[in-house]
């Protein structure tokens, strides 16, 4: 598994939890256990039944748990910019001259070279 699938799962199991507990708070506030189990399985078959209070209950408990998941990633997101102006900058070593390849002739400048030797010859 790649870093970046592995920090997706966790960013998704991180959002699934802090979701699913503010929902679950916010709607035992208001409602009895069964409606908010009712509404944990399938909020759209219970919100379509239900009457205007009780949908705004259930309305306002999912917006609730958004705005907690909207919190604290970009919390965390500044968090992550801050911390990222603290990192240090990461020279690498250069090799002394010493130990620099001497430039060798390439395929094709090696042949034009060696034509122009024997057009030299020739003459």
């Amino acid at each position: 598994m790649s870093d970046p699938a592995l920090g997706g799962a966790f960013g998704l199991a991180i959002a699934n939890a802090l979701f699913n507990n503010r929902v679950s708070s916010s709607l035992l506030k208001s409602l009895s256990q069964q409606d908010t189990a009712q509404v944990t399985r399938s909020a759209i078959t219970f919100v379509d039944s239900a009457d205007d209070a009780t949908r705004k209950i259930v309305v306002d408990a999912y917006a609730h748990g958004l705005r907690s998941c909207f919190i604290l990633f970009t919390a965390g997101s500044g968090a992550c910019f801050i911390l990222s102006l603290f990192i240090k900058e990461v020279k690498f070593r250069k090799d002394p001259p010493g130990l620099v390849r001497q430039a060798t002739p390439t395929i094709g400048s090696s042949a034009r070279q060696e034509g122009q030797i024997e057009s030299k010859e020739k003459v």
